[in-house]
């Protein structure tokens, strides 16, 4: 694997995370301000709901509430 210098240290080029990362914020920095919030709002809500589904067995069920009679 090649090595670059930087600031007088020999480094890595940027692996496959590094690529990623990279297209992703250049596709974010093109988007419209509202369209940004949107997918960032997006991207929270499915990492909020993806860190839950391992707790799943912890959490209570709730209950049915039943008519009174």
């Amino acid at each position: 694997m090649a090595l670059q210098p930087c600031d007088g240290w020999l480094a890595r080029r940027g692996g496959l995370y590094d690529r990623l990362v990279k297209r992703l914020a250049t596709w974010a920095t093109g988007l419209p301000p509202c369209m940004q919030d949107l997918a960032l709002a997006v991207a929270l809500a499915i990492y909020n709901v993806a860190s839950l589904i391992p707790e799943t067995r912890q959490l209570q069920q709730p209950y049915v509430a039943s008519p009174p009679g």
